[in-house]
């Protein structure tokens, strides 16, 4: 293993464990069931996940493992937020697609905000750092150097 893939793994895997302390910070407010159902989502969307997707622009979102493991986190997480389903006197845990109904999957919503990153970039001023970087680099990979 290179030294950038390890960077680039321990990365997501500090991005994973800093979605699980917050929610543990946070978690005695989940438990509550005075709480609306919505409001715990919007808690979630507002405390939980930004701490993850603070610079996720810049995660490399080509390994697939690992992608799968930032979803199972996020999964995991949600499911302890929203709770089992009570059917027929038993509880049921919920299914992925149950989750998905409520929120975004967070890989999705990393892929949007990079868009609107490179969107910010390219509109950029041409004598600012990042974008003369980023215009080296789109040079570079379109002359397949």
């Amino acid at each position: 293993m290179d030294n950038n893939q390890y960077i680039r793994e321990r990365s997501i895997i500090s991005c994973m464990n800093k979605m699980e302390l917050v929610y543990h910070l946070t978690k005695g407010i989940y438990n509550k069931m005075s709480i609306l159902f919505n409001a715990m989502l919007k808690h979630y969307c507002s405390a939980i996940r930004p701490e993850f997707l603070y610079a996720s622009e810049c995660l490399k979102m080509n390994k697939k493992g690992l992608i799968e493991k930032l979803e199972a986190k996020e999964r995991n997480v949600l499911r302890k937020i929203l709770g089992p389903i009570k059917e027929n006197g038993e509880y049921k845990r919920r299914h992925n697609h149950e989750i998905y109904t409520h929120v975004e999957k967070i890989t999705n919503n990393i892929r949007r905000g990079r868009i609107t990153f490179y969107g910010h970039v390219t509109r950029m001023n041409p004598a600012r750092l990042t974008k003369r970087i980023t215009t080296y680099f789109l040079e570079k990979k379109t002359k397949g150097a």
